[in-house]
């Protein structure tokens, strides 16, 4: 009998044992369930950027929250970012850092991009739009027992504008001063510190379908907000036309800042207006 009990008390120590080590790894796994490692991404236009010939540069600072009941130790991470065609375009690894549980983190980012690594169009909508890059972050960590812990998890970032800017076309104006004809285009533009003094340079041409009415040539000096109006050169003929016709127009123009030039178009319908 006492060596059956002795066995059997074995047993129960055994299955205890068992049923705490499962108990542990259980809680060891829960900081990498997803959604108990949490991280913030920046709003779009809270990035700092700067673009020159050769690259874009990102910064900002992400959070990262540990969700689970053990301190993270050596916590590092990489962050990458995808362009359209899926490939890698930037990657940013953090230092080691430790976690308390149920505590923030604000891990400062920052990304050098080739440009040669984005499109035209991914360059243009940084400056005027917004751009998604699809993004990984990839944890490794040590925890409760030295166990070390991987996770991935998949995510996007937002970048954008630099500029921003408003075109009013409602309030679009046929005058005339002496010998000059014009149309104006009244506009505002709030600018990122990093382009302040930059010049962006906008030439074309306004035209309906029986040929070119005028055409534009200016330069705005970008500030923190700049306003003030498009001006489009009329000819005689196109101006007499368009103080007293209504008509369809097609604007083109080539928009530059320093090496980068994109071309836009845009259409409307023209009622005349009183001119000055």
């Amino acid at each position: 009998m006492p060596m059956k009990a002795g066995v059997r008390a074995l047993s129960v120590i055994a299955t205890v044992w068992t049923l705490f080590t499962f108990f542990l790894i259980g809680l060891m796994m829960v900081p990498v369930v997803p959604g108990a490692m949490q991280v913030q991404l920046p709003s779009p236009d809270s990035w700092v950027t700067s673009i020159d010939n050769e690259t874009v540069m990102m910064t900002n600072n992400i959070s990262v929250r540990n969700g689970g009941f053990f301190p993270f130790s050596d916590l590092f991470f990489v962050l990458e970012l995808y362009g359209t065609n899926n490939a890698v375009i930037a990657a940013f690894n953090s230092t080691e850092a430790d976690l308390r549980p149920n505590t923030w983190a604000q891990i400062p980012v920052t990304f050098q991009v080739n440009r040669s690594n984005l499109s035209n169009n991914e360059v243009r909508d940084i400056l005027f739009d917004k751009v998604t890059f699809g993004g990984l972050v990839y944890f490794n960590t040590r925890y409760l027992l030295d166990f070390r812990a991987q996770l991935g998890i998949n995510s996007s970032i937002t970048v954008g504008p630099l500029i921003k800017e408003d075109f009013n076309s409602n309030r679009t104006v046929v005058s005339q001063d002496g010998a000059n004809m014009t149309l104006s285009i009244p506009y505002s533009m709030n600018t990122s510190n990093v382009l302040y003094g930059r010049n962006l340079s906008i030439a074309g041409t306004i035209s309906n379908e029986t040929g070119v009415l005028g055409s534009i040539d200016q330069t705005i000096a970008l500030g923190v907000r700049t306003e003030g109006n498009l001006t489009i050169n009329l000819a005689q003929g196109a101006y007499e036309h368009l103080t007293t016709s209504s008509d369809h127009l097609l604007l083109n123009v080539t928009v530059t800042i320093g090496d980068l030039a994109w071309a836009y178009q845009s259409e409307r319908d023209w009622q005349p207006k009183g001119s000055g």
